[in-house]
């Protein structure tokens, strides 16, 4: 009924084969309608749901372990965007942190840190995005990016360091520029060709009229 509350009883059976360290799986609650028998077969039907997590750990020899696999700068659009994948190689879940450090060339007061942290289930490869969007309009950006990994007593166990860099070319900055002095140039070119004609015709004139 409406307002109330029970308490329900459930039990896992962890299976013998299961293997060592943590799995992990869920308790999910459907309303059930008890007039409704089934579901329509034509239109919409709104079904809420819900679950909570839950975790066990075999026990066994328990394994914490993480691989850093990779990182990219790339531009995509306006804004530059770092991207990482880190891989828990281990039999549980960990909490992992990571710093990044974005440094600008030759423009150092654009410069920043990135400190957070990253929760990654067993058997799991978790993909990391950061956008840098704001940056100077030339340059270059080099980002350093370390990870580490909590640990048991709550220090941190440093895990590996990775480098990536990118330059900040303004092509269409260039373009114009160039297109620019073109411009320029072509007008001095016909400038001087008309002061060569206008010389010429003004040389010839003279003696037409003095002969």
């Amino acid at each position: 009924k409406s307002g109330e509350k029970k308490q329900v009883s459930f039990t896992i059976t962890i299976p013998e084969t299961a293997n060592v360290g943590e799995t992990s799986g869920a308790i999910v609650v459907v309303k059930k309608d008890p007039n409704k028998k089934d579901f329509k077969k034509e239109g919409v039907n709104i079904v809420t749901r819900i679950g909570t997590r839950i975790y066990n750990t075999v026990p066994g020899e328990i394994t914490e372990t993480v691989r850093f696999d990779t990182l990219k700068l790339e531009k995509q659009e306006d804004r530059y965007v770092i991207s990482s994948s880190i891989t828990n190689e281990g039999n549980v879940s960990i909490n992992t942190k990571y710093n990044i450090y974005v440094q600008f060339l030759p423009f150092s007061d654009y410069n920043y840190r990135i400190e957070k942290t990253a929760f990654i289930s067993r058997d799991i490869s978790k993909e990391v995005n950061e956008i840098i969007d704001n940056y100077p309009v030339f340059g270059r950006i080099n980002i350093t990016m370390e990870l580490l990994m909590e640990q048991k007593d709550g220090k941190d166990k440093f895990i590996e360091k990775k480098r990536a860099s990118i330059w900040i070319i303004p092509y269409k900055e260039i373009g114009i520029t160039l297109l620019i002095i073109i411009f320029i140039l072509i007008l001095h070119i016909i400038k001087k060709l008309l002061v060569k004609i206008l010389d010429v015709v003004l040389v010839n004139y003279v003696k037409i009229k003095y002969v």
